[in-house]
């Protein structure tokens, strides 16, 4: 059974073979995640301490059919706004234009 320690700032932790482990649900390097208990030969009760390291659970990746989903998605919104909507608003641009005109005109009496 390993000794929880505390060192003076504050740190809960516990040594294994010379190395100071501050968060058990790493390995030594920090680059790899462990099952403290497995790996360390810690306790629940001792991992009540280090409850606040524990790193958030991963989302699972998306399957290759739901990709393929949102992009046909994303190429439809792309296929509506470049076929229905640009041209509506192009065409709205010349028609402002000419409404200024003819507004000129009847004000003017032309």
């Amino acid at each position: 059974m390993l000794k929880i320690i505390t060192d003076q700032f504050g740190k809960k932790g516990f040594i294994v073979q010379g190395t100071c482990i501050t968060n058990p649900y790493y390995d030594e390097t920090m680059r790899f995640e462990v099952d403290p208990i497995e790996y360390y030969g810690l306790t629940e009760d001792q991992l009540i301490q280090f409850e606040h390291l524990k790193p958030e659970p991963k989302e699972p990746e998306p399957s290759y059919e739901e990709l393929i989903q949102k992009m046909l998605v994303i190429i439809r919104l792309y296929l509506i706004i470049n076929v229905l909507v640009i041209p509506q608003i192009e065409l709205m641009i010349p028609l402002n234009f000419l409404m200024n005109i003819v507004m000129e005109m009847m004000l003017l009496k032309i």
